[in-house]
């Protein structure tokens, strides 16, 4: 994936943006999960570090793959806000306020800084995503 200047400056922008926005629709209820289920691939695509504007700060690319099943545990994004594109599969998303919400393919979603939440494949196929987040130089 080849990402231009202009488009690499939306992007970081809408990450940027995502910081300020909350998920999903109040469904109900659920325990979110004590840990990471096995299934769950990343695959590292490209990097961009986003200096001089933002000193410290990288844009990472990773493709995600959750198996049927799988589950990522509650987390936070307050260090590593991400703009998710979802390529294959419905991923099931829950807020710790209980809000409910899936994602399927040709959807984005942002993860911006006060989202606390866990995803799911309650699926029979696997779900693939791809998330471009915003993190500290290493």
């Amino acid at each position: 994936m080849r990402i231009g200047n202009r488009g690499l400056l939306v992007l970081v922008a809408v990450v940027c943006l995502a910081s300020g926005m909350r998920l999903g629709t109040a469904v109900g209820q659920t325990t979110p999960p004590a840990k990471d289920s096995e299934g769950i691939s990343r695959q590292p695509g490209p990097e961009v570090d986003l200096g001089p504007d933002l000193p410290g700060y990288r844009l990472r690319v990773t493709t995600v793959t959750f198996a049927p099943g799988a589950v990522r545990a509650l987390h936070d994004h307050k260090k590593n806000p991400e703009v998710t594109y979802s390529i294959q599969g419905k991923l099931t998303e829950f807020s710790k306020a209980g809000a409910m919400k899936e994602f399927g393919p040709g959807e984005i979603r942002a993860n911006g800084r006060d989202v606390e939440h866990w995803v799911e494949n309650r699926g029979s196929e696997k779900v693939v995503f791809i998330t471009a987040a915003v993190v500290k130089a290493q």
